[in-house]
C-alpha cells in the first residue's frame, strides 16, 4: 500500500482456502495522521534572511497633503483639418494646463452632442497633449468638433469644424494615369488593323478556271471531295452556291461546301445511292456569272453483305475453327495407403520454449491424403499457439511458448481413400516456480544489497520526524455564528459564513441542513470548511429555498449547530403594466398610431360619406415621332 491515509486504519484478513479447508490471519493497522496545513517553516535559515532583509528596509515617505489645481486652460486650442475628401484621415489635437492634476478628464461632443466612439474614432490623453483621429470619415462626419476639459476646479472648451466632401459612387478617373497612357498605347497596338491585300486587277465576271471533275465508280460509305477554282478571286462580292439535279444542295453534317480565295469544295461523307446526281457550282458577282457541272455515279450495294471483307484471312480463321484431335486420357495414379517415413520424436523442454514436432508420410503427392493432430487422443485445440504444417509429404506441428498443461502424447493421423497410419511423439514442458524468492539481479545477492542501501539513503534524507502522542481536541463551538436572517428578491444570490473551532482537528466534519434535512447538493450550491472557515453559497435564490438553514460541526467529542431564517420576495408572474420608457405617455401615443392605422385601411371618419370616383384632370395627349419612342 503506497500513500496510506487515515481512513485506510483497520484490521487486515487474510485467507487461504482449498478443497481441504481454509486458514486465516490478522493484522491490524494504526495510522497517525499528519496536520492538514503545516504552519513551520521548512527552511530556518532562509526565513531569517528574509527577516533581515524585511527589518533593513527604510522607512515608508510621510503622505503628502493633496495638491489644488487651477481649472483647465487650452494652451493651444483644438487645430484640425478644416476639408477632407472621404476615406481620408482626420486628426484633431489641442494642449492643456494643468498637466498632473488626477482628476483631469475630457471629452468630445460633435454638433452639440456627445461623440460615440468606435472602431473608427481614437482619442489619447498624454501629460496635457490630446489628440482625437477618425479613420476613413465619411459624410455624416461633418460637423463642429468640441473638446471639454473638466475637473475639480472648472471646465474650459475648444472647438473647430470640420466638411467632408462625398466621392461619387463610381469612381471615373484613372488612380495612375501615367499606367493609364500605356495602357491606352498597348490597346491601341493591338487593335491596329493589318492592311488588307487589295487585288489590282480590274475586275470581270466569274471565270472557271478548273473545272469540276465526275466520278463514275464510287461505292456505299465512300467519301468524295469536289473541288474547282474560280476568278476573280479577291472579289468581295463574289458568292458560290451549289446545286443538285437544278435545285438548291442543301449543306449539313454529311454535306459540307467552303469557298477559300478562289478554291471552292463540297465534301460529300458517306456516300449513299440517292447521292448520284449531276452537281452545279455557280459563281455570281455583280458583273455576272459562271457554272461549273459533273457527275456523280454511286454503285448500290445489297443490304446484306454475303461475301468476306477480307478474303485472304479466312483460309486462317478456318483453320483455327477446325476442331483438334482428341487427347490421350492419363489414366488417374493409384496410391498406396499411407506410410510414415519418420516418426514424430519425444521432446522435454521448461516452460516458454518453443516445441517442434516434424515426420514424413507417403505417397507424398496423393491429392485426397488428409493430416490430423491429436494430444491425449483428443483432437489438438486451435489457436494462435499451435501451427501444423503439411507441405508435399513434409508434416510438422510448432508450439509457441509452451506450458506444464500441454505436455501429453502427441499423435498424428494420415488417412486417404487406401487406408491410414499414425505417429505418436511425448512432450514434456518443466514447469518454472510460481513465486521467484531470489534475487533477479544481474549481479546476484551484492547487486540487491547495493540497491537496498540506495533505496535507504534515499527514504532516511526525506523522512520525517515521528508526531507525537496524538492532541486532544474539545468538542465544537462556533466563535462566529450565522447571522438570524436574511431578506432577499428572487434571483439574488446568497452567501452564508461562520467560523468554528477547534479548527486543526482533523476528525471535524461540517454538515448543512435546509429546513431539518440534509442540504442536497446540486450546481446552484457551493460549500466550503477552510481551516474552521465554513461558507454556504447559493447562486440564486427562490420562494422554495426560502425556510431555516442549519450548520452542523461534529468531532469525536461532540456537536455544535447554528441556524438562520431565508426569506425570499417572488417577483409578478404577469406583468400587468407597461414597459415603455416613457410610461403611460408612451402608450397612448402607440394606440393613437394605431387607431389611425386601422381608419385607413377603410373606415371612413364620422361625419364623412364616400361617393363614387372622378377623375380631377385628364390624361394629356401624347404625340410620337416614329416607333420605339
Amino acid at each position: 500500500m503506497t500513500h496510506v491515509r487515515g481512513e485506510d486504519e483497520g484490521v487486515y484478513i487474510c485467507r487461504a482456502s482449498n478443497a481441504l479447508g481454509e486458514a486465516v490471519t490478522t493484522a491490524s493497522m494504526k495510522i497517525r495522521t499528519k496536520a492538514s496545513i503545516q504552519l513551520e517553516t521548512q527552511h530556518p535559515e532562509g526565513m531569517k534572511k528574509i527577516k533581515q532583509l524585511e527589518e533593513g528596509r527604510a522607512p515608508a515617505r510621510p503622505d503628502e497633503p493633496d495638491r489644488a489645481f487651477e481649472k483647465p486652460i487650452f494652451t493651444q486650442l483644438l487645430t484640425g483639418p478644416s476639408e477632407l475628401w472621404e476615406g481620408q484621415h482626420a486628426h484633431f489635437e489641442c494642449r492643456v494646463v494643468p498637466v498632473g492634476d488626477p482628476s483631469l478628464r475630457f471629452e468630445w461632443f460633435v454638433n452639440g452632442i456627445e461623440l460615440k466612439m468606435g472602431s473608427r474614432f481614437h482619442v489619447t490623453h498624454d501629460f496635457g497633449f490630446v489628440t482625437l483621429d477618425i479613420h476613413s470619415v465619411v459624410t455624416e462626419d461633418s460637423g463642429v468638433y468640441m473638446c471639454k476639459a473638466i475637473n475639480n476646479a472648472g471646465e474650459a472648451v475648444s472647438s473647430t469644424s470640420l466638411k467632408v466632401k462625398s466621392r461619387s459612387s463610381i469612381v471615373g478617373e484613372p488612380l495612375q494615369p501615367d499606367a493609364w497612357q500605356k495602357i491606352q498605347l498597348k490597346e491601341a497596338e493591338m487593335n491596329k488593323v493589318p492592311e488588307m491585300f487589295v487585288d489590282t486587277t480590274p475586275q470581270q465576271a466569274p471565270v472557271f478556271t478548273t473545272h469540276l471533275v465526275s466520278h463514275d465508280k464510287l461505292v456505299e460509305g465512300q467519301h468524295v471531295m469536289l473541288e474547282a477554282q474560280v476568278e476573280p478571286r479577291a472579289d468581295p462580292n463574289l458568292r458560290t452556291e451549289w446545286f443538285k439535279n437544278g435545285v438548291s444542295l442543301t449543306t449539313g453534317t454529311r454535306l459540307r461546301s467552303t469557298f477559300d480565295f478562289g478554291l471552292v469544295t463540297l465534301v460529300v461523307n458517306g456516300l449513299r445511292a440517292d447521292d448520284s446526281a449531276i452537281y452545279t457550282c455557280k459563281a455570281t458577282n455583280l458583273l455576272g456569272e459562271a457554272v461549273s457541272t459533273c457527275t456523280l455515279k454511286v454503285e448500290d450495294r445489297h443490304w446484306l453483305l454475303g461475301g468476306s471483307l477480307r478474303p485472304e484471312a479466312l483460309p486462317i480463321i478456318e483453320g483455327l475453327e477446325a476442331p483438334k484431335g482428341g487427347q490421350i486420357e492419363v489414366p488417374e495414379p493409384v496410391y498406396e495407403s499411407p506410410v510414415f517415413i519418420t516418426h514424430l520424436n519425444n521432446v522435454e523442454c521448461k516452460e516458454g520454449d518453443a516445441v517442434h514436432f516434424e515426420c514424413h508420410v507417403e505417397p507424398s503427392k496423393d491429392p485426397t491424403l488428409n493430416i490430423e493432430w491429436f494430444v491425449n487422443g483428443k483432437p489438438l485445440p486451435s489457436g494462435a499457439r499451435f501451427k501444423s504444417t503439411y507441405d508435399f509429404g513434409y508434416v510438422s506441428l510448432d508450439i509457441n511458448h509452451a506450458y506444464a498443461e500441454d505436455s501429453g502424447i502427441y499423435m498424428c493421423k494420415a488417412t486417404n481413400n487406401k487406408g491410414q497410419a499414425q505417429t505418436s511423439g511425448t512432450l514434456r514442458c518443466i514447469s518454472k516456480a510460481d513465486i521467484y524468492l531470489d534475487t533477479q539481479h544481474p549481479q546476484g545477492k551484492a547487486g540487491f544489497e547495493k540497491v537496498k542501501e540506495a533505496e535507504d539513503a534515499y527514504l532516511s534524507k526525506y523522512q520525517r520526524r515521528m508526531s507525537g502522542p496524538d492532541a486532544t481536541y474539545p468538542k465544537p463551538v462556533f466563535t462566529t455564528p450565522l447571522e438570524p436572517k436574511f431578506s432577499l428578491g428572487e434571483a439574488e444570490p446568497l452567501h452564508l459564513e461562520c467560523t468554528v473551532e477547534p479548527k486543526e482537528d482533523p476528525n471535524l466534519k461540517v454538515e448543512w441542513y435546509f429546513n431539518g434535512k440534509a442540504l442536497e447538493h446540486g450546481s446552484r450550491f457551493k460549500m466550503t470548511c477552510d481551516f474552521g472557515y465554513v461558507t454556504l453559497h447559493l447562486t440564486d435564490v427562490y420562494e422554495r429555498d426560502q425556510g431555516i438553514y442549519t450548520c452542523k460541526a461534529y468531532n469525536l467529542a461532540g456537536e455544535a449547530f447554528t441556524s438562520t431564517t431565508i426569506y425570499c420576495t417572488g417577483k409578478e408572474g404577469l406583468i400587468e403594466h407597461t414597459q415603455h420608457p416613457k410610461g403611460a405617455e408612451g402608450l397612448e401615443k402607440i394606440q393613437d398610431l394605431e387607431e389611425s392605422l386601422r381608419r385607413q385601411e377603410g373606415a371612413l371618419p364620422e361625419g364623412e360619406e364616400g361617393h363614387p370616383p372622378v377623375f380631377t384632370s385628364q390624361v394629356p395627349r401624347a404625340m410620337s415621332n416614329g416607333c420605339g419612342q
